[in-house]
């Protein structure tokens, strides 16, 4: 898991304020379009059985790990790159089954959030007052009751839809979004 999560906690937190400028509604446009074509390739190249080297969530190498920390890095690096997306595209190519690299995608999701909601809560503690704690916590509880909820259904869903289905999906958010936003 470290080396999961290692190099895309450093990037964010080196690039942090360089990230935040990048945002916009193009930016977001050209990553869902992106995105679909790296789960496109990802499930293209996995299907040669030959390739897959690790078909449990045990059987990852120390390699493919990090290769897949590396491919999370995009999603760091370029708002609206999905996190997943990234993460279980570059598992299949790096030999990972698409399953273990969904659930390795989902198991390096906790650390890597946890740190970024702390390091932004402590970034913002100044905001907190009396009359604001109370709405955080609110806040916190449902986005994680929320959030828990979403990742059961979506490994549920993950097992019965392929990456091509996700990028499918993605080129048409990306259509609507040019459609109604970007014109």
């Amino acid at each position: 898991m470290i080396l999961g999560i290692t190099p895309a906690l450093a990037v964010a937190f080196f690039a942090r304020d360089f990230i935040k400028g990048l945002f916009g509604a193009s930016t977001v446009l050209w990553a869902l379009v992106a995105g679909g074509i790296l789960m496109i390739v990802a499930e293209w190249w996995n299907r040669h059985k030959s390739r897959v080297t690790a078909h449990e969530l045990d059987d990852l190498s120390y390699g493919q790990a990090l290769a897949i920390g590396l491919y999370q890095i995009i999603s760091v690096l370029w708002p609206g790159f999905s996190r997943s997306g990234s993460t279980i595209s570059g598992g299949m190519l790096s030999g990972v089954s698409y399953k273990a690299s969904a659930d390795f995608s989902f198991l390096i999701a906790i650390p890597i959030m946890c740190a970024a909601s702390g390091y932004e809560l402590l970034d913002s503690y100044k905001y907190f007052t009396s009359d604001t704690i109370m709405d955080f916590a609110i806040g916190f509880v449902i986005s994680f009751v929320v959030a828990y909820v979403v990742v059961i259904l979506f490994m549920r869903l993950i097992q019965k839809i392929r990456p091509t289905h996700f990028a499918i999906y993605r080129f048409i958010l990306a259509a609507v979004f040019w459609l109604f936003i970007m014109r």
